[in-house]
């Protein structure tokens, strides 16, 4: 039997390839640690938003932490989530990356991130896309449901 074949993301020309599963980067540790920007009830009855950072080294915690809580405070700034606020709960989720920043192949540049995000991966240069959907999964899936 033939070997399974994945369709894979080429970001330099926004062209799709063909690649097996030998052909994407080793899988990394997850681990992550969870926090909380508000609550505003018991998450059966509240809708969940789980903020991700990358790019982040576990020095820099503090730092995602407030970019987050900046981010939750932007996004419940403007309706209609402003009037609905009391609706969500709002986490944030941090998992140490190996570098600060995340890789930008306009600039050249090229970062070890926990989940792998790049900028430029699509049609325009400002898209942020997160490569390693796996490590995504398990680490929004540590927020859980108490």
């Amino acid at each position: 039997m033939a070997p399974s074949r994945w369709k894979g993301f080429r970001p330099r020309d926004g062209s799709c390839a063909e690649r097996s599963p030998s052909q994407f980067p080793p899988e990394r540790s997850t681990a992550a640690r969870v926090g909380t920007v508000f609550e505003s009830g018991a998450p059966e009855a509240k809708v969940d938003i789980a903020i991700l950072g990358d790019g982040y080294r576990e020095a820099e915690h503090s730092k995602f932490a407030d970019d987050a809580a900046r981010a939750a405070g932007y996004l419940f700034s403007v309706e209609p989530l402003q009037s609905r606020r009391r609706d969500f709960n709002v986490r944030l989720v941090f998992a140490a990356s190996a570098e600060s920043g995340v890789t930008d192949h306009y600039l050249g540049l090229k970062k070890d991130t926990a989940l792998r995000c790049a900028y430029g991966s699509a049609a325009a240069e400002r898209t942020l896309v997160a490569a390693d959907n796996r490590a995504v999964r398990e680490i929004a899936s540590e927020v859980g449901v108490t």
